[in-house]
């Protein structure tokens, strides 16, 4: 699985969301203006609120996570202590479809994996 493209250019993306932000237009019309889901609006709008502007930058590398955040993350979600958004948001998670595997690689296996994990041969 490659790393996902982030659409329009990366001054489409900060304007959209900031005018978001300044509530000057709906998630929806920024939606429908950038030709994406609204979802992809809300995903901008988180990495901007974690990682600033350079956060709709598009990515050359995948970030690795901690295996302490990743159990951390997982347990808060699993003792509902919020949403995949707001948990990606309070741990700094760039994507909610990366806490979202966590939680099925712990709910199938009891735990995480770590970032460290050497590969057999």
């Amino acid at each position: 699985m490659g790393i996902p493209k982030l659409r329009g250019t990366y001054q489409q993306r900060i304007e959209l969301v900031e005018k978001y932000l300044r509530n000057e237009i709906s998630l929806n019309a920024a939606a429908k203006e950038a030709h994406v889901h609204y979802r992809s609006i809300k995903h901008w709008v988180t990495l901007y609120e974690n990682e600033g502007p350079e956060g709709l930058r598009n990515k050359k590398k995948l970030r690795r996570y901690p295996r302490e955040l990743k159990l951390q993350a997982t347990e808060d979600y699993l003792d509902g202590q919020g949403s995949l958004e707001s948990i990606t948001k309070k741990y700094g998670i760039r994507s909610p479809q990366s806490l979202r595997e966590w939680v099925k690689t712990y709910n199938t296996y009891g735990g995480v994996r770590s970032v460290n994990r050497t590969r057999k041969k």
